[in-house]
């Protein structure tokens, strides 16, 4: 009885159909693990894996399915398949190599970054009426730099001047000056040579600073934003050489004092020659920082800097109607001072030969010797005599 009621119900199904496949890259490479899933009459069926050789066989009941092969790190095939009682199907499933997309989400507080060295205010850049790069200590590390000059190289709209080689000097947007230098916010006039060993960053703000500064030019401002005392212990060291006899060393030392009282010493010595005779460095620097902080609100910085700077001024060859003086380049370079000794021993040597193969007698003698005393006369500027 059971067998008949078992016979009964396999003849009530209907009969299924069978769909096999392969599933391949675009190189008809199979590929091993890739999920085959079937939706048919909106029910979904379990999703089977193909094997190792990219093949797969997944039982379909009468009607329309829609079949989809999927890998990761390929875009997902889709195909619609209508099934048959009791048919079977083959087809190949190639998958593309999905693209790479990537989402990047950026939020930030509203008003953007805040500004105050230059500013003296806590100001948005966005409303600071000038434009504005800044220049961190990382940057100047990475690269290093050791002067205003090799900074600015970095800063569009800016380039060095070569300010006579005894002081800073900028052109911002065609505007030359040695004097749009600020520290802190605070005016920095004089014309010597700045270091940056004590910085934390710079500021180039490039437009007419008159509405932030006052007095100023119409091209810009350089602001130096110095090294503040931290509450945590730190220290820095850097030893640089280079060519020419050039080294340099910088030393940072940051020590809390207590729970509102830190201090901060900076220290530079430079000594480098040149690739001309006689053209020097010797540069040294320190700068104590206190920083007092009794509360959250309130900030006393207390900053002392002495910089003292020696060097020979190089103002290279100067110019005689707008070209280079013809000057001896032996007054320049020690190599130089070589080849020109060797240029006037030639030259000697071809004004003595002469004279030494003409060796005349007589009257002869005597009118070579005129003759020379009145080319020696010339030379002086003398007026010769008049021989008969």
């Amino acid at each position: 009885m059971l067998v008949a009621l078992a016979l009964a119900v396999a003849l009530l199904e209907p009969a299924s159909f069978t769909f096999a496949g392969r599933v391949a890259d675009p190189m008809a490479a199979p590929i091993s693990g890739a999920s085959v899933t079937a939706v048919c009459g909106g029910r979904a069926l379990p999703a089977v894996a193909t094997d190792a050789r990219g093949e797969f066989t997944i039982p379909l009941p009468a009607g329309r399915c829609t079949v989809t092969a999927a890998f990761e790190g390929f875009a997902p095939t889709v195909q619609v398949v209508e099934a048959r009682d009791g048919g079977r199907e083959s087809r190949t499933f190639v998958l593309q190599i999905a693209g790479v997309q990537e989402a990047v989400s950026v939020s930030a507080a509203i008003g953007g970054v805040d500004f105050a060295a230059a500013t003296k205010t806590l100001t948005p850049l966005r409303d600071v009426p000038q434009s504005v790069t800044v220049v961190p200590r990382a940057m100047m590390r990475d690269q290093l730099m050791t002067s205003i000059g090799q900074v600015v190289q970095y800063v569009p709209g800016i380039a060095a001047h070569q300010g006579e080689n005894n002081r800073d000097q900028i052109i911002v947007r065609g505007q030359s000056s040695s004097a749009d230098f600020f520290v802190n916010g605070v005016r920095d006039d004089m014309q010597y040579y700045r270091d940056v060993y004590n910085l934390e960053r710079i500021e180039a703000l490039k437009g007419p600073n008159a509405l932030v500064f006052g007095r100023g030019g119409a091209g810009g401002v350089i602001n130096r934003v110095m090294k503040q005392a931290g509450f945590q212990p730190a220290r820095e060291l850097t030893v640089q050489g280079g060519m020419f006899g050039n080294g340099r060393v910088t030393a940072g030392l940051d020590q809390p004092l207590g729970r509102a009282v830190a201090m901060r010493l900076d220290g530079m010595f430079e000594h480098a020659g040149s690739f001309r005779d006689g053209v020097t460095l010797d540069r040294y620097g320190v700068t104590p920082t206190v920083t007092i902080a009794p509360d959250a609100r309130t900030k006393v910085t207390l900053r002392f800097e002495h910089l003292h700077d020696g060097r020979v001024a190089d103002r290279g060859i100067p110019s005689v109607s707008g070209r280079p003086a013809d000057v001896d380049v032996a007054t320049y370079s020690r190599r130089g001072r070589r080849r020109a000794h060797v240029r006037d021993a030639h030259r000697l040597q071809q004004r003595v030969e002469p004279h030494e193969r003409v060796q005349p007698d007589g009257p002869d003698r005597a009118l070579v010797d005129r003759r020379a005393a009145a080319r020696a006369a010339r030379r002086r500027g003398d007026r010769p005599a008049v021989h008969g």
